[in-house]
Formats: C-alpha cells, sequence, structure tokens
C-alpha cells in the first residue's frame, strides 16, 4: 500500500504559501477521489490521513500536523499506525532550486535543502523514499528563501501553479497504479 504525504505548515496563515504546494496536491488528490479528512484529529496525531482508491489500487492520503521542521514525527508515526514500508511512501515538497512548474520524481536522495525533508530523513534513518518535487521558483535577489517560501504566490504565477496541482496529482496516480519508472518517464521529462 503506497502512502502519499503532502508536506506543508499547518496553521491557517500558511495555507496559500509556496511552502504549502504539497498540501495543495493533497487537496486535489483528496477532491479527485471524493475524500475527506477526518473532522477530528484523533489522539492528537501529528498528521491528518485517510484511504483513497484510485484504479482498484487503495493508498493512504495524508499531510502534516506539525511546522515543517517537524513534520518527520508525523511521517514516523503514520508509517507505524498504517502498514508501509518506506519505500512505499511518496513525500510531495516544494523546491526553490526547480522553476515554477516543473516537477520532479525521485526515488531517493538528500533533502537539498529542505528543512521537512532533512526531518524525515533524520527521523527515519533513511532516504529511501520517493520525492516529489515542485517547482516554486527561486526567490528574487535580496529576498531571503526563509521569507519568499512563507510567501503566497503571485496572480500571474496561479495559473502555472494549478497545471502543476494538477500535473502532481496525475503523477501520484501514475505511481499508485502503474509504479514509479513508468511515472518518471512520463513527469520527468517536463519541465
Amino acid at each position: 500500500m503506497w502512502a502519499i504525504i503532502g508536506l506543508g505548515n499547518h496553521k491557517k496563515e500558511y495555507l496559500q504559501t509556496r511552502h504549502n504546494a504539497g498540501y495543495m496536491v493533497v487537496d486535489e488528490l483528496l477532491a479527485r477521489t471524493g475524500r475527506k479528512f477526518p473532522f477530528r484529529l484523533i489522539g492528537g496525531r501529528p498528521y491528518q490521513a485517510t484511504t483513497a482508491e484510485i484504479g482498484g489500487v487503495e493508498f493512504i492520503i495524508a499531510r502534516n500536523r506539525t511546522y515543517m521542521n517537524l513534520c518527520g514525527i508525523a511521517v514516523e508515526q503514520l508509517l507505524r499506525h498504517y502498514p508501509i514500508n518506506v519505500s512505499e511512501l511518496v513525500v510531495v515538497v516544494d523546491d526553490i532550486n526547480l522553476s515554477l512548474g516543473t516537477i520532479r520524481l525521485r526515488p531517493s536522495g538528500s533533502d537539498g535543502g529542505h528543512r521537512g525533508l532533512r526531518s524525515i530523513i533524520n527521523t527515519l534513518d533513511s532516504d529511501d523514499f520517493l520525492r516529489l518535487r515542485l517547482g516554486i521558483g527561486r526567490p528574487p535577489e535580496n529576498v531571503d528563501p526563509a521569507f519568499y517560501v512563507l510567501s503566497p504566490f503571485k496572480s500571474g504565477e496561479r495559473k502555472v501553479l494549478a497545471e502543476m496541482i494538477a500535473d502532481t496529482s496525475d503523477c501520484v496516480e501514475m505511481v499508485v497504479t502503474k509504479g514509479l519508472e513508468q511515472a518518471r518517464r512520463h513527469f520527468n521529462q517536463r519541465g
């Protein structure tokens, strides 16, 4: 069984920011599958999760309910609660090193300077999980990257953002139903 977790910051003021691109993909997947997260968080878990189905394949859709730099705790508890191996985990995350609209699917690797990925790698003591990186673009010159990722997308970027969210959701569906290699061949050619 696959688990798809979109990373972001759970507080309301961050929901439309660049750092929450992972949450946006999760929201799209929920809409496509007709699922919703439980209204009440059970037992104070640091994540929200629900099961869904695409093409006859059941999987988990989740998002962390922690700040980005602590999301390893959420992922670790998610993997304990559901019968999922690290190799069946797909982490959807923003990436300032990719131009806006670009997506990259990788089977493993470094954190690339992303604090959420770093937290997961350190907590799980493994980097052997899939990551779907969503390009949010580089900050303008003289803009602190920490400020940039917590800023909302500009109105002129929203069309590209919507296309990227749709493409990333398509990529997740392909990973779940047809496998990693087919998804990589199809989606890593873009952008």
